[in-house]
């Protein structure tokens, strides 16, 4: 199931993140909430953060893993060398904002931030997480009730 993770920057600021229950991904749990999550939102990225594939090459936001699911992910962190995220094919759950004992972040840790990007250089309006969230939530109502579940 989809969730949300609060991460504290500083003492002051907490930022709220979509989050996978499970892995998704080649040899991941696959669940059907979690593979949804991630299939919307790498349909959301623009081309060049999603490693050139375009959004015709994504597939629709079904909850089931395919080949076109592991191409995308495998051609997301690819397209990421400099961020350092892993290029397993898995997209963890985050327990935090970096890979324990490492700078390296969480590859849905990366792609919340990439939407959120986006989303602030496309100019949306409210504030940076609402933008990228609610636009998800309103255009993908199922995550609604699997944040909720």
């Amino acid at each position: 199931m989809a969730e949300i993770l609060k991460i504290r920057w500083n003492t002051d600021v907490e930022q709220e993140f979509f989050n996978v229950t499970n892995s998704v991904g080649k040899k991941g749990v696959n669940g059907k909430n979690d593979v949804f999550l991630v299939q919307a939102m790498l349909r959301e990225l623009p081309d060049n953060k999603r490693g050139g594939l375009s959004r015709r090459d994504c597939p629709l936001a079904t909850g089931t893993f395919d080949k076109k699911t592991e191409n995308v992910i495998r051609k997301y962190q690819g397209c990421h060398k400099r961020e350092k995220i892993a290029r397993d094919c898995l997209i963890n759950h985050a327990r935090s904002q970096f890979v324990p004992g490492t700078k390296r972040p969480w590859t849905i840790i990366q792609l919340n931030a990439d939407l959120m990007e986006y989303y602030m250089i496309a100019g949306v309006g409210g504030s940076l997480t609402e933008n990228y969230q609610a636009y998800l939530l309103d255009k993908y109502p199922e995550l609604s009730v699997m944040l909720l579940s």
